[in-house]
């Protein structure tokens, strides 16, 4: 095993960045599920906790993210349909690419334990 100071693998990483993005492509398709919802949801609560810890110019971005997700949400217990609004797919999209960035100048140690932080609260 690498020491926690090196990255995680480049397929570790692609997954980490992919699953979001691909989450968000169903919800903006009209395809959305609980499981991507709660894929989007997850990935926005680490970039809200790694913008906190180390990219405070990040976190009005991860903010809006949170208030589109939550949209999403509340929407979907009235309507029983998942899907975004135009305002909501960009910024989650937005989000979602600021959150890519970031895992890209973490360590492995900050971004797993901006995972279990997230994690703790759930």
């Amino acid at each position: 095993m690498l020491p926690i100071i090196f990255r995680q693998s480049k397929s570790a990483d692609r997954t980490l960045k992919t699953m979001p993005h691909l989450a968000l492509s169903a919800m903006r398709s009209g395809k959305g599920t609980f499981d991507d919802w709660e894929t989007l949801a997850t990935r926005i609560n680490i970039g809200v906790v790694l913008a906190a810890r180390h990219f405070k110019d990040a976190s009005e971005a991860m903010q809006g993210a949170v208030e589109a997700i939550q949209s999403a949400h509340k929407r979907f217990t009235e309507a029983k349909r998942w899907g975004l609004s135009g305002d909501e797919f960009r910024a989650i999209g937005e989000a979602l690419n600021l959150a890519d960035e970031m895992q890209e100048q973490c360590t492995r140690r900050e971004l797993r334990d901006a995972m279990l932080f997230v994690q703790s609260q759930m």
